[in-house]
């Protein structure tokens, strides 16, 4: 007996808009804003001085990383949004990707370049706290988003 899953008779959980379009939003920010300002801040001459030896090379990195990352989480929440059943399991995937990439990234940028340098500048302390403070919110960020995409609900709405 084949049991044919009718998406459009069932309501789609609140959770999953909620996240997709916090997601969109944030993303959106991120291609449209964070990411060429980035870029072109990291331009500046005094912006390298600032920065220790090779630490520019990393930014560049973590940039392309992260664009790549960005591209694939707007794909998959969209995927979300329109009912696509390949879709809640890429969020949950990126997100878990996404964890993996900060706490590296982070690890690399305290371990191996150190903090030092970062709380001589000006303003230095404020700005590590909210690098902190970030990166927490993110880590909480991802572990809600695999949290709730992983429920039975929505894995029953997606199709497993």
């Amino acid at each position: 007996m084949n049991v044919v899953i009718n998406l459009e008779s069932k309501k789609r959980p609140v959770v999953v808009t909620v996240f997709s379009i916090i997601i969109i939003i944030i993303h959106g920010a991120m291609l449209l804003c964070c990411l060429p300002m980035s870029f072109i801040g990291m331009l500046t001459p005094d912006f390298a001085a600032d920065n220790p030896q090779n630490y520019m090379p990393f930014l560049y990195g973590t940039m392309v990383i992260y664009s790549v990352e960005v591209i694939y989480g707007l794909f998959a929440v969209i995927g979300l949004l329109m009912n696509k059943t390949w879709a809640r399991l890429h969020v949950e995937i990126w997100a878990g990707l996404s964890a993996i990439t900060s706490l590296i990234f982070m690890a690399v940028d305290y371990g191996y370049f150190g903090t030092q340098w970062k709380l001589d500048l000006e303003g230095g302390t404020i700005i590590f706290v909210m690098e902190i403070l970030f990166y927490v919110a993110f880590f909480v960020f991802y572990g809600l988003i695999i949290f709730f995409m992983s429920r039975p609900n929505v894995k029953e709405y997606y199709g497993r």
